[in-house]
C-alpha cells in the first residue's frame, strides 16, 4: 500500500513512459530507473489488456490494468 501524497493528472499519459520519472531529483540510486510502469504497460499490452491512470478517491494514484478473459 502506498499512501503518497500522488501527482498531478497532467502526468499521467507520462508516467507510462520508459525512463520517465516525475521527481527529477530523484537518481538510479535513490529513485529507480523509471521503467516500472513501461514494462507493466508492454506486459498488458501482450495479453491484448489495458492500463491506465486515475485520480483516487483516497487522494493518490489508482493505476488499473484490465485484461480480457479468453474461455473456450
Amino acid at each position: 500500500m502506498n499512501y503518497g501524497e500522488g501527482i498531478s493528472e497532467t502526468e499521467y499519459k507520462n508516467i507510462f513512459k520508459p525512463f520517465y520519472r516525475i521527481d527529477e531529483v530523484r537518481t538510479l540510486e535513490t529513485g529507480g530507473a523509471g521503467l516500472g510502469l513501461a514494462i507493466a504497460v508492454s506486459i498488458v499490452k501482450g495479453h491484448q489488456g489495458q492500463l491506465s491512470a486515475t485520480k483516487s478517491h483516497l487522494g493518490g494514484l489508482n493505476v488499473t490494468f484490465k485484461l480480457p478473459l479468453w474461455i473456450s
